[in-house]
């Protein structure tokens, strides 16, 4: 949720540099959703055995929290560019 929140709310031009120039910034926010994603499908065993994951059983609920954290990404994004374009800032 905090790599969505930052996401949706970076604004870039005019106030900072657009999200498409910076490299740097957007390699790490999509590595960073890249690595939720492995980590909701229990692709890294390894990786959640060092982080205290529980592991998610059945694999429903696992396909389950992908399409939740996906799902709020496209419903966070799309309330942020409506209300960009309601309130015009």
């Amino acid at each position: 949720m905090l790599v969505t929140t930052f996401v949706v709310n970076y604004k870039g031009r005019p106030y900072m540099e657009s999200l498409a120039s910076n490299r740097g910034l957007a390699g790490t926010l999509a590595a960073a959703a890249l690595l939720v994603l492995l980590l909701a499908a229990a692709a890294l065993p390894d990786v959640a055995t060092y982080l205290e994951l529980v592991p998610l059983e059945p694999e429903e609920l696992r396909v389950e929290l992908q399409f939740l954290l996906a799902g709020d990404f496209v419903a966070c994004w799309l309330l942020e560019r409506a209300i960009s374009r309601v309130f015009q800032y």
